[in-house]
C-alpha cells in the first residue's frame, strides 16, 4: 500500500511499522545504505525474497521463519533499480519496529491507516473509523 501510494506521486508523511524485526531491519537497511544492500546481493546468497512462495517472509508465533520454496526458474535476485527506488520512497517514511496497537495511539483525525492482515480487528482512534 505504501509504494503504491508513493509511486502516484502524491507527498504525504509516513509511519510504517511492524513486530517483524528482520523484515524491519531489512527495510531500514534499503532506506539507509541501499549500495551496500545491492553490494551484499550482488556478491552473498541473501534470496528468500526472491525465491521463497510468492516472495513472502513470514514467522511463526515462535519467531521462526516458515516459508516454503518458491516455484522459479531463473529469480532476479538482486534488482539494483528498484531497490534504488524503494530506498527513495522509504526516504520519506519513519520506519518503527512496533505493535500496531501503540503505533496507532498517536493517529489523528484525516489520517489513513492500514492495518495489513493478520489484524482482523476493528479500530476506533480520534473519530476515525479503521476496518
Amino acid at each position: 500500500m505504501f509504494f503504491h501510494l508513493m509511486s502516484s506521486g502524491k507527498m504525504f508523511s509516513a509511519y510504517l511499522s511492524d513486530i517483524n524485526v528482520e523484515l524491519f531491519t531489512a527495510y531500514r537497511a534499503v532506506k539507509d545504505n541501499v549500495n551496500e544492500v545491492i553490494r551484499l546481493l550482488q556478491n552473498r546468497l541473501i534470496v528468500l525474497n526472491k525465491t521463497c512462495f510468492n516472495g513472502l517472509y513470514r514467522v511463526n508465533g515462535k519467531g521462526e521463519f516458515n516459508v516454503p520454496p518458491g516455484k522459479y526458474k531463473n529469480p532476479l535476485i538482486c534488482d539494483s533499480s528498484n531497490l534504488e527506488n524503494v530506498s527513495h520512497a522509504l526516504a520519506r517514511a519513519t520506519i518503527l519496529t512496533d505493535d500496531y496497537r501503540n503505533v496507532t495511539q498517536n493517529a489523528q483525525k484525516g489520517d489513513f491507516i492500514y492495518l495489513d492482515q493478520p489484524y482482523q480487528v476493528k479500530l476506533i482512534i480520534h473519530d476515525i473509523q479503521v476496518l
